[in-house]
C-alpha cells in the first residue's frame, strides 16, 4: 500500500506546473492515498484535480524546525507514509519528510542537509516552477524515461452550475495606474459581438470604473468579481477561449485544453508546459502594445499596423464558431 505525502511548491504558477507530476504519481505508484502539505493557502488549487487528494497546511507560526516536528506528531491522519516528495526545495520542506518518517524521501539535492533529510536526492533536476522539473524528479527516482509523458485531453464545456461562455477574460488587479488599463479598453474596440464573460480578479475600487467603460464597448458581456483562485474553476472549465495577463490562470487553462492567450512583459520568462495537453499563445506587451507573439512552437514579430486581436481571431476562428 503506497501512501504519498507531497510538499507543494510555493507559488500558484508552480503548483499548477506540478499537476503532470501528480498525475504521473497516481499512474506509476498507484497510491492508496495522496496527501499534499504546504505552509500557505495556494495548495487549494489542487482541488481541481480529477481524483481525491488530502490537503494539509502547516500554520505560519509553526513553520519552523521545531514547529514542523511537533505538527507532524499531532497529524495522525498522515502517519505511515511510504513516499515523500519535496517540490518546494527548502531546508524546512525537506525536513518535513524526515519528521513524518517517510520510508522513501525524494527531492532535489540542495545542500549538505539534503543528504540527511532525504534518502533519494538528485542534482540538477531543473528549475523549480517548471513542469519538466517535477516530472524529471519522479523519472529519476523510478529510473524511468518519462520525457514524453503528456496529460490526456481534459477539455470540458459546461457543467450543471455554469453555462458555456465562448470567451473568458480574466482581468487581474486592474486600476488606473495599472499599465494594462488603457490597453484592455483599446483592445475591446476591436472585438466582434461575441458572448463573453469578464472576471475582475482581485480588482481595486477603480475596477468598477474600468468595468463600466468595458460594458460600453462589449455588448454581450457578463461581469463577475472574484478574489480566490478556487472561485474560477467552474467558469474556466465552461469556457472555450481564455485571454489573461495572469500566469497561473493561463497555465490552468491549458490544463483543460483551452485556447489561451497570455499577455506578458517577457515571453522568454514563461516556463512552457511541456507535459500539458495544450500550449499557451504568448503575446509580449511593451510600450502599451503587443509587439511579439509565440504561437505554440513558432515565433513571429507583429507589424506595428496589425492589432493583436486580428491574430486572436485567426487562431480561434474554429474554436469560437463551434
Amino acid at each position: 500500500m503506497n501512501k504519498i505525502l507531497i510538499f507543494a511548491p510555493k507559488s500558484e504558477d508552480a503548483i499548477i506546473a506540478s499537476f503532470p507530476f501528480i498525475h504521473l504519481v497516481d499512474e506509476k505508484l498507484n497510491p492508496s492515498e495522496i496527501n499534499i502539505i504546504d505552509s500557505g493557502v495556494n495548495s487549494k488549487l489542487y482541488q481541481v484535480l480529477p481524483f481525491k487528494v488530502n490537503l494539509w497546511s502547516i500554520p505560519e507560526d509553526q513553520y519552523s524546525f521545531l514547529g514542523i516536528h511537533k505538527y507532524s506528531k499531532n497529524l495522525h491522519d498522515v502517519f505511515n507514509i511510504t513516499h515523500f516528495f519535496d517540490l518546494r526545495g527548502e531546508f524546512l520542506s525537506q525536513w518535513t519528510g524526515k519528521c513524518f518518517a517517510a520510508v522513501e524521501r525524494v527531492g532535489e539535492e540542495i545542500s549538505w542537509w539534503s543528504k540527511i533529510f532525504l534518502n533519494n536526492s538528485y542534482k540538477n533536476i531543473g528549475k523549480h516552477g517548471h513542469d519538466l522539473t517535477y516530472v524529471n524528479l519522479l523519472g529519476q527516482y523510478m529510473d524511468d524515461d518519462v520525457r514524453d509523458f503528456k496529460l490526456f485531453n481534459k477539455d470540458q464545456f459546461g457543467n450543471d452550475k455554469v453555462e458555456v461562455t465562448k470567451l473568458l477574460f480574466l482581468i487581474d488587479r486592474i486600476d488606473k495606474k495599472e499599465k494594462y488599463f488603457n490597453f484592455w479598453l483599446n483592445s475591446f474596440d476591436h472585438f466582434k459581438k461575441t458572448p463573453m464573460t469578464m472576471v475582475l480578479y482581485q480588482a481595486s475600487e477603480e475596477g468598477h470604473e474600468f468595468l463600466d467603460k468595458a460594458k460600453d464597448k462589449l455588448e454581450e458581456m457578463v461581469a463577475i468579481s472574484m478574489t480566490l483562485p478556487e472561485e474560477t474553476f467552474d467558469l474556466l472549465k465552461a469556457s472555450k477561449v481564455v485571454v489573461t495577463t495572469n500566469r497561473w490562470f493561463a497555465r490552468m487553462a491549458t490544463y483543460f485544453s483551452k485556447e489561451c492567450f497570455l499577455i506578458t512583459d517577457n515571453i522568454r520568462q514563461y516556463p512552457y508546459g511541456h507535459h500539458f495537453p495544450k500550449g499557451v499563445n504568448l503575446l509580449e506587451f511593451r510600450d502599451g502594445e503587443v509587439h511579439m507573439a509565440v504561437l505554440e512552437d513558432s515565433e513571429e514579430i507583429l507589424d506595428q499596423d496589425i492589432e493583436w486581436t486580428d491574430l486572436y481571431y485567426k487562431q480561434t476562428e474554429a474554436v469560437i464558431d463551434t
